[in-house]
Formats: C-alpha cells, sequence, structure tokens
C-alpha cells in the first residue's frame, strides 16, 4: 500500500472522531444554556442575508460590521433553506459551519501526524459551541489552507487563502508580512514574492468586485473598521481587567457598563486614557514583535508554526475585545505545533494550558454570562464569574511566555539560500 493510500486510510479509520465532536457540539449548541446567547449572531446575518436577497443591495444595513467575504457567506444558509424563517436559517447555519469544521478536521488528518487529532477535537470541544454560531471556522479555514499553501511554497494558493481571509475577518492581515518575507527575504525571489502579492490581491478582488459591482461604495468597508473603534472595551480583555480591578481597589464597585454597540464593554470614560488608545494598544506591541520575528529567523525562513501563534496571541491579548470566538484565530493554528522539532513536554504544556484558557472562556461566556451581566448591573455581589476572564487571560500570558521560550531555545541554523 503506498504512502498517500495509507494517509487517505487512517483518515477515513478516524473520521468517527471529528463525527462525534461535532455531534457533540451541535447537541450542546441547542441547551438553552448555550442558545439563548450563541444565536445572536446568527439572527443578526439573517436579518442582513433576508434584506440583501430582497433588495439586491448590502448598503443601508443595520450592523456594518462584516467584510465582503463575510457578507457573501451568510447567504449560504439560504441554499439550504430557502424563504426560510429565522429557526431554519440559524440551524442551515449551524449545518454549514459543521461542513467546514469536519473539512478542518479532515485537512488536519490528512497532513499532520496522528496526535494532531487528537489535539484539535480537544481544542474544539474545549472552544465550544459558540464555533457553530459564528464566522470564525470559515476563517480559520482559510487560514490553515494558507498556511499549509506557504509550507509547501505554493505562493499562488497561499497568496489566494490570505486575501480571502483577510476579507473575512481584517486580522488575518497580521500574518501577510510573515508570508511575505519568506519569498523576499529568505528566498531573495522577487518575482515569488510579486506573484504572492498579485494572488493576494486577488484573493481580495473575489468577494470584494461583486460587492463593489452591486452598487455598494467602498466607504462601506472602510464603515467595517470604523464601526469596531466605537466599540467599548471588552470587559475580558486585558484591558477591561485592569479597568475592574481599578475599580474594585479604588471604588469597591463594578464600572459602568456601555452596551449601545451590540457589545457589553466599558467606555473609555473608565480610564483616563481615550478610546482610540485601546484602539491602537495592540500595534506597538505585535509591530515590534513582528519585527523581532523578522530579524531572528531571517536565515532559516519564516515557515515555523511557532511564528503565526506568537503574532496572533499578542495581538488578541493587547486588543482591546477579545470576545470568546476570537480564541478560535489562535487555537486552530495550534495542532500545527506537531510539525515543530520542538521539546514535546513544552507543546504538551502550550496544549494543555491553552485548553484550561478555552474551557475558563466557555464558563465566562455563555454558561455564567448571566452572572456576569448581574455582577457588572451591580445586581449580584459575588465577582467569581468576572474572574473567570482574569483567569483566562493570565493563562494566556503563560501560553505566550512558554511559546516565546520555545522560540528563544530553538537553536537557528543557518540555511543556505536557493541561489548559493
Amino acid at each position: 500500500m503506498s504512502s498517500q493510500t495509507c494517509r487517505i486510510y487512517i483518515s477515513a479509520k478516524h473520521l468517527y472522531l471529528p463525527l462525534i465532536t461535532i455531534g457533540l457540539l451541535i447537541f450542546l449548541a441547542y441547551l438553552p444554556v448555550f442558545y439563548f446567547h450563541l444565536h445572536t449572531d446568527v439572527t443578526n446575518f439573517f436579518t442582513q442575508s433576508t434584506q440583501f436577497l430582497s433588495t439586491g443591495t448590502w448598503q443601508d444595513m443595520i450592523y456594518q460590521e462584516y467584510q465582503p467575504a463575510s457578507l457573501w457567506f451568510i447567504l449560504l444558509p439560504h441554499i439550504f433553506s430557502p424563504n426560510a424563517t429565522e429557526a431554519h436559517y440559524i440551524a442551515s447555519f449551524v449545518f454549514v459551519n459543521a461542513i467546514i469544521l469536519l473539512i478542518y478536521f479532515l485537512i488536519i488528518a490528512r497532513l499532520l501526524p496522528h496526535s494532531s487529532t487528537l489535539i484539535s477535537t480537544l481544542l474544539l470541544i474545549a472552544t465550544g459551541p459558540i464555533l457553530l454560531f459564528r464566522l470564525e471556522p470559515l476563517v480559520g479555514l482559510l487560514i490553515l489552507l494558507a498556511w499549509f499553501s506557504h509550507l509547501k511554497t505554493r505562493h499562488i494558493l497561499a497568496g489566494i487563502f490570505v486575501g480571502l481571509a483577510i476579507f473575512t475577518k481584517l486580522y488575518a492581515v497580521i500574518l501577510w508580512p510573515l508570508m511575505a518575507a519568506h519569498y523576499l527575504i529568505f528566498l531573495r525571489q522577487r518575482d515569488l514574492f510579486i506573484q504572492f502579492v498579485t494572488a493576494t490581491l486577488i484573493g481580495i478582488a473575489i468577494p470584494l468586485l461583486p460587492f463593489l459591482m452591486l452598487g455598494n461604495p467602498l466607504s462601506d468597508v472602510y464603515a467595517t473598521i470604523t464601526n469596531f473603534q466605537n466599540k467599548p472595551i471588552g470587559m475580558d480583555s486585558m484591558w477591561g481587567n485592569l479597568i475592574i480591578i481599578k475599580y474594585q481597589l479604588l471604588y469597591k464597585r463594578s464600572p459602568p457598563i456601555d452596551n449601545s454597540l451590540g457589545i457589553n464593554g466599558f467606555p473609555a470614560t473608565t480610564t483616563n486614557a481615550p478610546l482610540s488608545f485601546f484602539n491602537h494598544a495592540w500595534v506597538i506591541p505585535t509591530g515590534s514583535l513582528l519585527f523581532a520575528l523578522l530579524w531572528r529567523y531571517r536565515h532559516v525562513g519564516y515557515a515555523d508554526p511557532l511564528l503565526p501563534l506568537l503574532v496572533l496571541l499578542v495581538f488578541l491579548l493587547f486588543s482591546k475585545i477579545i470576545n470568546p470566538q476570537y480564541l478560535w484565530w489562535f487555537a486552530s493554528l495550534l495542532p500545527l505545533l506537531t510539525l515543530s522539532k520542538q521539546n514535546k513536554q513544552a507543546m504538551a504544556a502550550i496544549v494543555g494550558v491553552t485548553l484550561v484558557s478555552l474551557i475558563l472562556t466557555q464558563l465566562y461566556y455563555p454558561i455564567f454570562y448571566n452572572q456576569v451581566l448581574a455582577w457588572t448591573n451591580h445586581q449580584a455581589a459575588g465577582s467569581l464569574p468576572v474572574s473567570l476572564s482574569i483567569l483566562r487571560n493570565g493563562c494566556l500570558f503563560l501560553v505566550l511566555f512558554l511559546l516565546s521560550g520555545m522560540s528563544y531555545k530553538f537553536r537557528l541554523t543557518k540555511t543556505p539560500h536557493p541561489d548559493q
């Protein structure tokens, strides 16, 4: 039996594990403790997609916070449920995301060592059914495909996939410099770099051009960024944790809440800094890390899975909003560590602490979120639910410390360039 046939057989043999995992998430998704909080985003998707099908335009949307690729994606459930009610649309949306997660599992099983399938299963269960109600499975799959293409120096595919990912969720743009530097700095192949840039623009154009051709102005794309910048500081972000600690120490109470833009958060008046500071607080730490990694890995290339994990985690920790589903940006790439020639005990520790942080996140939202809101509205004395986010962020900083240690201790051996 050939190696390729064997790998396909192994993937099929272990298909039961992802199917059981996804089935468990679907079961949990419809339990009241989860469904009550998680379905709200999909309700917004239903409203927007139904309006588009009636008017043929994305203009005048109530919620201008989704990139063009995301807008086209939320039309998919209507294929399975034409003229659907809201409940049917939600069920179809869950089904589409379940298919995407299954594809994610199959790619992991096909291209990574066998242990990665178990890691992916644990990460998905720890993240919880929120993924079935959000856009993160799609963008996570696109980034995974982009990075696998990058590992194999298939620069055209890498560029197209990362371009699609950027116009699904803008965060993907922070990984682009690592991929581009591999062709320009390490391989010193300007032609490959130009082709990668062109492919990225093609990936962006695929969802953007139909968006513009329907009469939607480019300013609507920019409006999604402005909408995010106007949102309050996330309660469970590092900055939100500091605000909570400040109010507990100084005023012995919870900070005031701003829920005017679809998120429960803290207004900038709870701090001595303007909201613009928190909008851009991630830039210096993430940018500094990118420059450091570009310099440190210039002789060995930028394919080490540690690199996207480090950049994404620093970006998340210093962002003003770290919604629970955002952790999938980082967690979905964690199985790539099985490709790294790093200390296995350190990798196990990273996976273990990440699982703890994901479980704490799931306890914070949605399981104990009613208690969180009661505490912030001064209707409950106990602060344990809010403490869950502080513990979670502490775990994420520990993961960052462990990843940084792995990167620092890794012996970088200079690799000859192809033209040498």
